[in-house]
Formats: structure tokens, C-alpha cells, sequence
């Protein structure tokens, strides 16, 4: 995700979260925007199709991976949750392909410097707005 959003910046981009759900969520599979996805300074259309199938590899290769929700870039900007933001959640919130009740949307607040800020947010009950722990590691951290 960090490559990425340098690779673009200033410009947004973003992608899907995959892994498992238990007492807690461990995103174990990253999908980037795609060859194709269009990046602008406040928003970026992923290029759906290639997500579709990196999505279907990365599944073939782990049935057990869930869809947990969806991340972006905030380029000079801050890790807040916007209106549009709160939306994208709901609509995954919403549908029934998606199988994620409660969907995370995690952003980057990147800077020129390099300095990256993480923060994510679950969409629950009531539509009600919580503040996850983001932790990052690799498969050797506990």
C-alpha cells in the first residue's frame, strides 16, 4: 500500500483488503488499483475488471480469505473519514456480494516527506463509525 501510494502521489489511489475475521481482522492480501484505474488529487476509479481477477487468483490460492472492505490514499491530506468515505462503506455495508456486514475502510495520510499515517474505521450497528487499532507487521510479528 506505502508503494503505491508514493508511486502515485500526489495523486489518490487505493484498493481492496482481503484476509479473515476473528476477534479481530488480519488483512493478509493487499489489491492495488489496477493497470487501468484513473487517479485524481481528491478521488480514483480503480480499474475494476483487473481487480475482479486479482481477486479471484488471490482466492484460488486461499479460500479462506474474506473481503473486508476497501483502502485509499489521502495525499497531503489527513487519515479522516469523509462524507464519500462513510457512503462507500455503507454501499459495501449494503451488498449482498460483497458479504461484508461490517466493512473497514482504511486510509493513508501520505506526505511528500514520507511520512505515512494509518487509520482505519469498521462501519458497525446503526451505522455507527468506530476507530479500529492498526497494526503492521509481517507474517513473522506477533
Amino acid at each position: 500500500m506505502v508503494d503505491e501510494a508514493f508511486r502515485h502521489f500526489p495523486l489518490e489511489t487505493g484498493g481492496l483488503l482481503l484476509g479473515r475475521t476473528s476477534s479481530a481482522r488480519l488483512v493478509t492480501c493487499v489489491i492495488g488499483p489496477g493497470p487501468g484505474a484513473t487517479h485524481q488529487r481528491f478521488s480514483f476509479d480503480p480499474d475494476q475488471r483487473w481487480q475482479e481477477d486479482a481477486v479471484a487468483e488471490a482466492w484460488n490460492a486461499d479460500r479462506d480469505l474474506e473481503y473486508l472492505g476497501d483502502w485509499h490514499t489521502h495525499p497531503n491530506g489527513r487519515p479522516r473519514m469523509s462524507k464519500l468515505d462513510i457512503a462507500a462503506l455503507e454501499a459495501i455495508s449494503a451488498s449482498p456480494e460483497a458479504r461484508a456486514s461490517i466493512p473497514v475502510m482504511l486510509i493513508l495520510a501520505v506526505a511528500g516527506g514520507g511520512s505515512v499515517k494509518p487509520r482505519a474505521h469498521e462501519l458497525g450497528e446503526r451505522r455507527r463509525l468506530r476507530r479500529l487499532e492498526v497494526r503492521i507487521g509481517g507474517p513473522d510479528d506477533s
